[in-house]
């Protein structure tokens, strides 16, 4: 899981949203994955990036688990919808 982790952290750092699109289709489980030091998941920084089309793709891949994963916070105490309201996107 660990790799997983850095791959998803590398790709976000990158722009490669399509990549983690599929990897959060693939594997379930790396959708609440905290790929940050801050805990943060791929939502919080699409959401932080100002990609809110990203995490409209990412919400359809998380099906029913969509409520739960929206509600898991970083350490700041911020959900990735949270984020997305801060910046007005």
């Amino acid at each position: 899981m660990q790799m997983e982790i850095d791959n998803l952290f590398e790709s976000a750092m990158r722009g490669h949203w399509d990549h983690i699109v599929q990897t959060f289709e693939s594997n379930p489980m790396s959708q609440e994955a905290k790929i940050t030091k801050s805990e943060d998941t791929a939502p919080h920084i699409a959401a932080a990036s100002g990609h809110s089309d990203v995490v409209c793709r990412l919400v359809e891949t998380m099906g029913e688990n969509a409520s739960n994963i929206l509600k898991i916070q970083n350490n700041g105490g911020n959900t990735a919808l949270i984020l997305l309201q801060h910046l007005g996107t």
